[in-house]
């Protein structure tokens, strides 16, 4: 069976999410109603974690190679066509965003506002683990634009509640388990535990926040595609959730 990078949901520790929920309210007070304690995560976007309309969002690289930093921000730049944000790339540590390059760290982004927490400091924010001023375009593509869909406070797409893709469990775990050594307990919140929600679209299997899992992980044979664009129903969705008028 193939073996694919896979992005991983990220969360601020359990005894810091009441004081992070707070400073969500603090930097958009439209954040505030969506809060329900028993629900931690809502939906195909995480609406508590919005980053206000018209945010200049400012993002720095706290390492890595300079050809490499040269390749993300064109990409990240994209959304910006479609979402009332505009993302502003900045010199030293105190950024809303933090890029870090850890190698064993895979690929990964707090949900929206969370990345500027005080709580981090300027402590990375998010991660790109495989990227090399060598990789191929489709692959920068399909990773940094779904990082910072993260960042936007987007969650991955195979989670949503109107998700369709029947996983053979045994196989997910026992896949999980010998490449990425996950507990039975990591898969099922990472891969096969959809999340509640009450702000979802459709299931969009050309989302940007879908991975590509292959058919042999499916009760029925089917596969997910490996998407590197953002698809017509990801410009809708972030145009809704940061309107430009």
């Amino acid at each position: 069976m193939e073996q694919f990078n896979l992005c991983l949901e990220t969360s601020i520790p359990d005894e810091l999410l009441e004081q992070a929920r707070l400073h969500a309210i603090e930097m958009n007070s439209a954040n505030a109603p969506q809060f329900n304690p028993d629900d931690p995560l809502e939906g195909a976007t995480d609406t508590r974690w919005l980053w206000p309309k018209g945010r200049a969002i400012t993002v720095c690289f706290l390492e890595g190679d300079p050809a490499v930093h040269k390749r993300i921000e064109p990409i990240a730049h994209e959304w910006s066509q479609y979402a009332n944000i505009t993302f502003k790339f900045v010199k030293g540590p105190k950024a809303d965003i933090r890029i870090a390059f850890d190698p064993k760290g895979g690929s990964w982004s707090y949900l929206g506002v969370q990345s500027n927490f005080f709580w981090f400091g300027t402590k990375p924010s998010m991660n790109y683990g495989w990227l090399t001023p060598t990789t191929k375009e489709q692959e920068y593509r399909r990773v940094v634009l779904h990082e910072f869909g993260h960042a936007l406070a987007l969650v991955h797409e195979h989670l949503s509640p109107s998700a369709t893709i029947l996983w053979d469990e045994k196989k997910v775990i026992d896949y999980f388990k010998r490449t990425n050594n996950w507990s039975p307990e990591q898969t099922r919140a990472q891969v096969l535990t959809r999340v509640q929600a009450n702000r979802f679209t459709h299931f969009d299997r050309d989302s940007i926040m879908l991975y590509h899992f292959p058919a042999e992980l499916t009760t029925d044979g089917s596969s997910t595609p490996n998407n590197s664009e953002l698809s017509a129903m990801d410009k809708e969705f972030i145009a809704q959730l940061y309107p430009k008028q």
